[in-house]
This record gives structure tokens, C-alpha cells and sequence, in this order.
């Protein structure tokens, strides 16, 4: 099942094919235990569905999946595989019906079914509530959770100031969120400032997490939170527009005086750099 559905592009489903961790799958200490997963594969006399998570991690994934098909079990085998970020090369037998790719993206609710969400927990609200939540939470499901259980019903089925009180629900889900994660919690600071940098880069980086900034955005990349995009050298962590605008909020209230301080830095770093439109954004902001 889902790990979490808090961030787009977190962890899908959980898999017996191991990972590495904040590194890659496919390293030399990763051949045995995947060697083992095939060997098992071949050895099933029922039809098996494999369900893969990360598999964006994967070294050469598009070889890894015809390595799986190669050694299916004579019942037949299915793929169920999630990842963050398309991958281009998924290789020659993964290309068929027997394989099903799965994106963050995909795990967004529309209006319908927030709807849907709501009448489960006794809520009957209308379509122009179910689309403000959807507009306002990005669709994200535990936000649309979190809206659904903490504003009062009466808001919910009444859409006319509905919008007034769903910002303060889903900043409650991130704030749970954040504060009962292991991992989060440790840099809860970091992560609520660095959404003054839209996007992310390394060099905005540098003023959010300092000395901790790697170990920060292997956290970032291994959490979900931000869709990475762009190359090694111009990589860039952006995130979604609810959870970003939850993030300054509570920043604001957390960190003002830090996040202040760090939108004047952040102004001067694209001045610098003669972005004046980045430094005018960060303004605004």
C-alpha cells in the first residue's frame, strides 16, 4: 500500500526489490540480493505481480525490467512500477501491456473524487466545495484528508467562505506531517525556509541548509517533496504550490525573523547572478 500520499512524488508502494538507500540500485553490493530476487522470480509456478517502488533509482532500470520479464515464471508476469520523474529508456520487453507505470501525478484527486472522499466520512458537499478543496490542496490526498477532517461541516457544504478555512487545515496536515516523521523532523527548519526558494537551486541551497545541504536534499529527494528536475549540474527542487505556500506559512509563524533574513540573502544571491526576475518573485513573495 501507499506509504504516503502527502507528497506527489513520495514513496508509491513498497517492493522486495531492495534499494540503496540515498545512493543507487545496481552498485556492486546490491547484485547479490537482486540476483536473489530473480532467482526466486523463475522458481514461482503461479502467475506473479510485482509491484516495484523507486524505480527511479535504479541503475539502468529499463535492463533491470527486461532482466525481470527474462526470468518470469511460465504463469506469466505483471509489473506494477512507480517512480517520481520519467524515465526514457524502460527497455525492450517492459514496453508491453504486462507492465503498467505509475506517477506521482496520477495519485491526485479530482474533483469527483474528493467527493467521494468526503461521503465516506458522512459529508455530502457539493461540487463547487469538492473543486475549491481541489484547487486549493493541489489534490494531494492527505491535504484533501486533513480539510475534510478539520474544517467544521457546515463550512464544507457551504462553499461561500469555505476557502477561508481550508489553508489553515492543510497547514495542520503538513505540520503533523513534518513534526511525526522521523526524518522531517530533524530538519523541519530547513524545510519550511527553503520554500522561499521557487525553485530550489544548489546555490539557494547554500543559504537554506549550509553544511547540512546535501544530507538535505537526499532527505528531499527520498521524502518526495519537491519534483526534481534538470541536470547534475543545474538541478533544481520544486514544489508543488499547495505544500509551498503551506511551508511559507508556517515558516512565517515558526521562523519569521530566519525567513526574513533569508529572502533578503536570497534577493541579493539573484541580483548577483542578474536574475532581477527571480529577485523581484522573492519580493513579491
Amino acid at each position: 500500500p501507499p506509504r504516503s500520499t502527502l507528497f506527489p512524488y513520495t514513496t508509491l508502494f513498497r517492493s522486495g526489490i531492495p534499494r540503496g538507500g540515498a545512493g543507487r540500485v545496481g552498485d556492486d553490493d546490491d547484485v547479490a540480493p537482486f540476483a536473489d530476487v530473480l532467482s526466486r522470480l523463475s522458481a514461482q509456478e503461479a502467475p506473479v505481480v510485482l509491484v516495484l517502488d523507486h524505480l527511479h533509482l535504479l541503475a539502468e532500470p529499463g535492463a533491470r525490467l527486461d532482466e525481470l520479464f527474462g526470468h518470469a515464471p511460465p504463469a506469466g508476469l505483471q509489473i506494477i512500477a512507480a517512480s517520481r520523474t520519467h524515465i526514457a529508456d524502460l527497455g525492450r520487453v517492459s514496453r508491453t501491456a504486462s507492465c503498467r507505470f505509475i506517477t506521482g501525478d496520477a495519485l491526485l484527486w479530482d474533483a469527483e473524487d474528493i467527493a467521494a472522499a468526503a461521503g465516506k466520512s458522512g459529508i455530502d458537499i457539493p461540487a463547487r466545495s469538492a473543486e475549491i478543496i481541489r484547487q486549493l490542496t493541489g489534490g494531494l490526498p492527505a491535504l484533501v484528508r486533513g480539510v475534510v477532517a478539520a474544517v467544521p461541516k457546515a463550512q464544507l457544504v457551504a462553499p461561500e467562505h469555505l476557502a477561508e478555512y481550508v489553508p489553515g487545515a492543510i497547514d495542520a496536515a503538513m505540520d503533523f506531517e513534518i513534526r511525526w516523521a522521523p526524518d522531517l523532523a530533524p530538519f523541519r527548519r530547513e524545510l519550511l525556509l527553503s520554500a522561499a526558494a521557487d525553485p530550489l537551486t544548489d546555490a539557494a541551497l547554500a543559504l537554506v541548509a549550509r553544511e547540512r545541504a546535501a544530507e538535505f536534499t537526499a532527505l528531499l529527494e527520498e521524502a518526495g517533496i519537491p519534483q526534481v528536475t534538470g541536470g547534475p549540474s543545474d538541478r533544481r527542487w520544486v514544489y508543488p504550490d499547495p505544500v509551498r505556500a503551506s511551508l511559507l506559512r508556517l515558516a512565517l509563524t515558526d521562523h519569521p525573523e530566519d525567513l526574513q533574513e533569508l529572502r533578503h540573502a536570497l534577493i541579493e544571491l539573484w541580483l548577483d547572478l542578474d536574475r532581477p526576475n527571480k529577485a523581484l518573485k522573492v519580493a513579491a513573495d
